[in-house]
């Protein structure tokens, strides 16, 4: 579970108490607005991850900021060319149209012309002045590469207590890294560094690229927002009273409480261990493990969602339309679009800093140019081996990962050569929910529990 008891809520009325007395008291003062936010961000990360790891990140952060590309400077007009004055028409007289079933006829030169009926010489034409030089392309910071290696690192020490060992530091103050919630600060910088390379990203105040870094309530679990996004509701000119957005608020976060603290509750004995499904139904085998597989299903759903609704409802309370993160996943008709609809900033993420820049790099080789088959497979299998190892460095999360890639390079080679004619309709789209239900849930055995090779 995510939240463990009441203490959270409290914490987060609190916030919204004091976030809420700064944007009523200066609704036109957006610098105060966001130290106020910084500092109420810095407050609630320290109940969480403690001191040390939040001096680590902020330290992190700053070489992320400081490692941006500055914005290219514009690049200067060239001078314009007088031009040459045109003999005006006369209003007057309007110029006859050609008829057009009689074209013209271009009266051809005479051969000759007398002296006489020269036109006097025109001045010569000014010398074009020299075209300004294009700005050469800004290289790469140096710095980026040593901070993306940086936070490669820190994903990697989240999920590995075997690589935290060989470094101490990690096992005292700062074992807190194995939280969950440093992934998305961390997918946070990648999106920073990542756009700005491309210049879709200017260098901003640096107190608001530390507000979208700490933003407390995306830090556990999402979701991922963009810069940009954040940037537009961070500078945007509130009214003193938003009353339909706290209302909008309040209400997403008491769906989202329901779900985590009385619906969780419910589902999770029978999620977590097989062996309490045995003992309360008397099953075995095969059909007590489908109950537990199908509590899970519920179970991860209510959990993640949850809190989802949780983070979007503060964050509109705030003054932040964060992004959905789930549409109904369960009730998708293909794997494909199950992963539209399932944490869903996090499935952008992937397709957008994973699986393309993967389809582009194995498209570049000439081996593989001509075999778009084997490129689409391999970029499927990476990315959500990938997406396996966020989760855990565990083998049954890797296995859980290739699951998904192998189950969506199969329905993409479905929906593209193998579906037939006939299959279309509502009966075809039902079965095809029902099966990537089954196929969604049959996964979740992957990813609960665990491989023992000995």
């Amino acid at each position: 579970m995510l939240f463990e008891g009441y203490e959270t809520f409290v914490g987060v009325l609190a916030a919204l108490l004091a976030f809420g007395a700064l944007r009523v008291f200066a609704p036109d003062r957006p610098v105060l607005r966001q130290a106020g936010l910084l500092v109420i961000n810095a407050l609630v990360l320290l109940t969480i991850i403690g001191e040390h790891t939040l001096i680590v990140l902020a330290v992190l952060s700053l070489l992320v900021y400081l490692a941006a590309r500055p914005a290219r400077p514009a690049r200067p007009a060239d001078p314009a060319r007088p031009a040459d004055p045109a003999r005006p028409a006369d209003p007057a007289r309007p110029a006859r149209p050609a008829d057009p079933a009689r074209p013209a006829q271009i009266p051809l030169p005479p051969r000759s012309l007398p002296p006489s009926s020269l036109s006097p010489p025109r001045p010569p034409r000014p010398p074009r002045p020299p075209s300004l030089p294009r700005p050469p392309s800004l290289p790469s910071p140096p710095g980026s590469s040593i901070v993306l290696a940086a936070i490669i690192a820190l994903f990697a020490l989240r999920s590995d207590a075997w690589l935290r060992g060989w470094v101490p530091a990690l096992e005292g103050p700062l074992l807190s890294v194995e939280r969950v919630g440093l992934s998305y600060i961390l997918f946070r910088m990648v999106h920073w560094l990542v756009e700005n390379r491309k210049g879709q990203i200017p260098v901003a105040h640096p107190i608001t690229f530390l507000n979208y870094i700490f933003f407390f309530p995306t830090f556990l679990a999402g979701p991922i927002d963009t810069y940009p996004n954040f940037h537009h509701s961070a500078h945007h000119r509130p009214r003193r009273v938003e009353f339909a957005w706290v209302m909008y608020g309040a209400g997403r976060v008491v769906l989202g409480a329901a779900k985590t603290l009385l619906l969780v509750p419910l589902v999770r004995p029978w999620a977590m261990d097989v062996v309490v499904v045995e003992e309360a139904t008397g099953w075995g085998g095969g059909p007590a493990m489908a109950a537990s597989l199908l509590a899970y299903s519920a179970y991860i759903l209510f959990d993640f969602s949850g809190y989802s609704d949780i983070a979007i409802g503060v964050g509109r309370a705030l003054g932040f339309r964060l992004p959905e993160n789930f549409r109904t996943p369960y009730l998708a008709t293909s794997l494909a679009d199950f992963w539209r609809r399932w944490h869903i900033s996090f499935s952008d993420f992937l397709r957008r800093y994973v699986f393309k820049p993967t389809l582009v790099r194995l498209n570049r080789w000439e081996a593989l140019a001509a075999r778009r088959d084997v490129v689409t497979v391999g970029a499927y299998l990476w990315t959500f081996l990938l997406c396996g190892l966020w989760h855990g460095s565990a083998l049954n999360f890797a296995v859980w990962g290739l699951w998904h890639g192998a189950g969506l390079a199969i329905g993409k080679f479905w929906r593209e050569r193998w579906r037939p004619v006939w299959a279309h309709g509502r009966g075809y789209d039902f079965a095809s929910m029902l099966l990537t239900f089954s196929f969604v849930t049959a996964g979740w055995f992957w990813f609960h529990y665990p491989i023992r090779l000995s």
